[in-house]
Formats: C-alpha cells, sequence, structure tokens
C-alpha cells in the first residue's frame, strides 16, 4: 500500500484540468457524422480497433412529471421534455404547404408521430436504400443568412459593432437568422413561410428557458454553455434593437416581443445549419424547412445533408434503413451531452462514448501530445457501457504520469510515431501503475467536481418536479453521467487493486 500511496501523492499534483471544449455552440452538423472508430483498451492492455456492441438500452420513459410535462425518448434514446403545445403543432398545413412550394419527401417516407414519446419525427414506413434522397428541398426556400442583409432595411454596422464588443462576432450568420426569424414572424400571413414558422416548437426546454431554480442544478460544464448561451442572448437583443427597419421594431414593440425574440433565438440556435465559408468569406448559417424535422441520433444517425450549394438542398440516407425507423442526423459533438442538454434541450441517452474531461489548452499543449491524438476531443472518450477508456486517454495518461522520467516518454512518442504497437504495450504495461493512479484520480475529481451528490437531486420533492418543468431531464442527465463516469473509475480502480497486488 505505501507504494501506492506514494504514486497518488505524486500525481494528484499532475491532474488534468476539467474542460469544457472550444465549441461553436448551437449548430447542428451539416451531414450525418460517419463517427471515426476508437480504439479502446482491454483490461489486458491489447489494443483494439473495433467498437463494442452496445448493451444498454436504447429507450427509456419516465412518468409524466405534471400534467402537461413529460419526459420521453427519441428511437436514439435521447431524452427531453414534451408538452401538450407539441399536439398543437399543425402538420398537415405544413405537409400541404410543402408539397405547394416543390419540398418532396421520397416514396417511404413520412413525417410522422414517433410511437414511441409522441414526438414529431421523420420515418420509413418501407425498407430504404443507402443513397436514397429521402428529403428534397428546393434552394429557394432555404433560410440563409446571408439573405438576411438584403431583405431588411438599414444598416448593419452598428448592430455588428454590438456583437464584436461582446466577444459573439463569430455568430454573426446565427444572429442574421435570428433576425430573420423576427421578419417573418412580423409579416405574419404575409410571408412565404407563416405556414411552416407556425408549426415551429413555441416553447423550448433549452438553457435560456429553463428558470433560476432548474439552471442552479446544472453542472458546471454545463453552466459554461449556458453563460455563453446567455452572451450571445443579451448581444443579438441588444444588437437587433439597434436595426431601423420598422418591421422588425414592431416585434420590440409588443407586450410580449421579449418572449418572440426569445423564442427566434432558441428556433436558430436549435434547428439551424453552420457551413464553413470559403477562405477569406464569411460561414454561413441556414434552416431547412423540414429538415429541421430530423431528429438527432449521434453516433447512430443514418441521414445527412449532402448537398447544399446546388439548385436543390438533400438530406440523403447514409446507410441502409429498415421499416419503421426513425430518419435520424447527427447535430454535432454527439459525445459532448452538456453541449445538447443546455443548447437543444435533451440528452442523449443511447451514446456511445462521453467526453473525458481530459484538456490540454494553450501552453500546455505539448507537441508529442498533439502527435498523439491526445489533444483532440473526439479521441479522448470513454464507452459509456463498458467503463473503457480510448486509447487516447491512457496514452495521455502514460506520457503525463512520465514527466518525471523524459527518457521514458520520448519512447513512447517515438513508438506511437513509428506505429510500433508492440512497444507501446510493453511500456503501458511496465508503468500501468502509475498511468491507471493518474487516470482514476483525473476520474474521481471529475466526479466530485461537475457531478457531486447535491446535484444529482436527493432532497427534491415532487412539488418540486411539477413547478419546474426541465428540472427532472436536468437531474437525470447528471445522474446519469455519475454513473458513466463511475463506471470508468470502478474499472481503472480495479487495474490499480490489480497491479498493487503483483
Amino acid at each position: 500500500m505505501s507504494l501506492f500511496n506514494s504514486f497518488l501523492l505524486l500525481l494528484c499534483t499532475v491532474s488534468f484540468k476539467i474542460a469544457h471544449g472550444g465549441l461553436i455552440v448551437g449548430l447542428r452538423c451539416p451531414s450525418a457524422s460517419t463517427t471515426a472508430t476508437t480504439s479502446f483498451f482491454k483490461p489486458s492492455l491489447e489494443y483494439r480497433g473495433n467498437r463494442l456492441q452496445r448493451s444498454i438500452p436504447s429507450r427509456i420513459s419516465f412518468a409524466a412529471t405534471s400534467a402537461d410535462t413529460a419526459l420521453s425518448s427519441g428511437a436514439d434514446g435521447s431524452l427531453q421534455n414534451k408538452t401538450s403545445r407539441d399536439e398543437q403543432r399543425d402538420m398537415q398545413s405544413l405537409l400541404r404547404w410543402a408539397r405547394k412550394n416543390g419540398i418532396h419527401f421520397a416514396d417511404g417516407v413520412e413525417l410522422q408521430k414517433n410511437p414511441n414519446n409522441g414526438g414529431w419525427g421523420v420515418m420509413a414506413t418501407q425498407p430504404l436504400r443507402k443513397g436514397t434522397k429521402a428529403l428534397v428541398v428546393p434552394r429557394k426556400l432555404v433560410v440563409s443568412s446571408p439573405s438576411t442583409e438584403k431583405l431588411v432595411k438599414g444598416e448593419f454596422d452598428k448592430a455588428f459593432g454590438i456583437l464584436q464588443k461582446a466577444d459573439v462576432y463569430d455568430y454573426k450568420p446565427e444572429f442574421l437568422l435570428v433576425v430573420r426569424m423576427l421578419l417573418e414572424h412580423a409579416l405574419g400571413e404575409k410571408s412565404n413561410y407563416h405556414v411552416w414558422v407556425q408549426s415551429l416548437p413555441s416553447t423550448f426546454s433549452t438553457g435560456i428557458w429553463m428558470d433560476e431554480f432548474e439552471q442552479s442544478f446544472l453542472t458546471k460544464d454545463s453552466r459554461v454553455v449556458l453563460d455563453l448561451q446567455q452572451r450571445q442572448y443579451d448581444a443579438f437583443f441588444k444588437a437587433a434593437q439597434t436595426l431601423s427597419d420598422e418591421r422588425i421594431q414592431s416585434i420590440f414593440a409588443k407586450n410580449d416581443g421579449g418572449t418572440i425574440f426569445q423564442w427566434a433565438f432558441s428556433v436558430i440556435f436549435s434547428r439551424s445549419w453552420r457551413y464553413s465559408g470559403d477562405e477569406g468569406s464569411d460561414a454561413v448559417s441556414n434552416i431547412v424547412p423540414l429538415g429541421d424535422m430530423f431528429n438527432h441520433s449521434g453516433e447512430r444517425a443514418n441521414a445527412g445533408v449532402q448537398d447544399f450549394l446546388s439548385e436543390d438542398s438533400y438530406l440523403e440516407l447514409t446507410q441502409d434503413v429498415s421499416k419503421g425507423s426513425e430518419l435520424t442526423i447527427s447535430y454535432g459533438v454527439p459525445y459532448n451531452q452538456f453541449r445538447l442538454l443546455v443548447v437543444f434541450g435533451f440528452f442523449d441517452i443511447g451514446c456511445e462514448e462521453i467526453f473525458s474531461n481530459m484538456n490540454f489548452p494553450g501552453k500546455d499543449q505539448d507537441e508529442a501530445l498533439v502527435d498523439m491524438g491526445c489533444t483532440d476531443p473526439s479521441k479522448l472518450v470513454f464507452r459509456v457501457d463498458a467503463g473503457l477508456a480510448a486509447n487516447a486517454v491512457w496514452d495521455a495518461s502514460l506520457y503525463i504520469a512520465l514527466s518525471s522520467n523524459p527518457k521514458e516518454q520520448r519512447a513512447l512518442h517515438d513508438a506511437h510515431l513509428r506505429g510500433d504497437r508492440k512497444a507501446k504495450s510493453a511500456l503501458h504495461a511496465k508503468h500501468n501503475l502509475q498511468a491507471s493512479v493518474l487516470l482514476g484520480e483525473h476520474v474521481r475529481k471529475t466526479i466530485n467536481e461537475l457531478y457531486p451528490s447535491q446535484l444529482m437531486g436527493v432532497e427534491l420533492k415532487r412539488e418540486d418536479y411539477e413547478q419546474h418543468s426541465n428540472l427532472r431531464m436536468i437531474i437525470e442527465h447528471n445522474r446519469w453521467m455519475r454513473v458513466a463516469f463511475g463506471r470508468v473509475f470502478d474499472r481503472v480502480n480495479g487495474m490499480v487493486q490489480q497491479e498493487i497486488k503483483k
């Protein structure tokens, strides 16, 4: 035990930083993610390149927390609030509007209520082949950020200056789309998009819709995303008020103008797709009507936007789909659950991997860690069902643990560059205790700092959930994440104990 304690005292001083990522928050991924295979260590320290089979259920249901609010799960296992207002969305009028304007689903693709959760989604009513254009939308109907400056009267210079001062100018495309949604709302029935606008959700369960009591149960990483969203919201609101267009100003003159703005902001950040511009040009954000009806499915997305800049936009199947399946896309960064919770108002209990919260920002980015892929968040992940750590996590743990042994550090780096798995495996086996203790301490700190017991809702009462409609979703997210990290800690701690007995 003395050996273990000495390692613990040494390595506790070399801990990973709690990471929040440098994400562009709130933007859907424009194409289905074909997630790169992540390698995970077996307890025997062998490398593996294939994914494990999922052993956790893809659907979980919860009882209603009030007469109007329930938690429901999607086909992918996403957990979110469903309110009585979801029942009131006029989808038949939306479909008639779509057909009239040249939007069409492929044969065997329909907009339906998901029988598992009562929410709307795009479903396959017959087997479909990979490459099928599930939805085709004429280019002229895509709501694009660059068009806003042409449609809104007056100058944007003052508004853009406010975004820059608030350090949210990178979100200029989203600001333009928010303004566009305000314009379409102000136009009412005169808008060509009126039917589509009326079909959109009227309220959301995203971070800026959470009340103070609900927000008090958000974890530190969720709070970071919420703080950014709040900063964006405040800057957008102030900037939009500077626009001279009387139609935009008519929104702010209404008693419910603030609520309308909150709705427009939420529509854009939860339903738009961002595209990087060509070199030297701005990024572009867009909403594709009816394309925004495709739900999220993380690693198991089966569709994606395959074309955008040509005459038509379309969502194409990236794999064969069976009858009765929901067609889904990825909203991006599926391993970051806190982003999904705050920006989109759900979390994905069916996801396969979560971010390890290892981060080496700025000056801490050793070139060797970069070479070994240990600064790539998509590689620094834990396996949810089995509590396994990805190879990059183990490489980072070992490299940091060897900080007092530069010779062995260089050997690890050189072996990685040569692709010498045998040499790397030997180094991992030799220093397994050091790496395991360091990783275990990182996981323990993450649990205690991000998912402490006071955020698990153990003292909450039924009336708390009845009065705060988003609360149960937040608590379930916290508990789920704590359990997922707990599996990793248990596995790593077991490895430590085995090494001590040797």
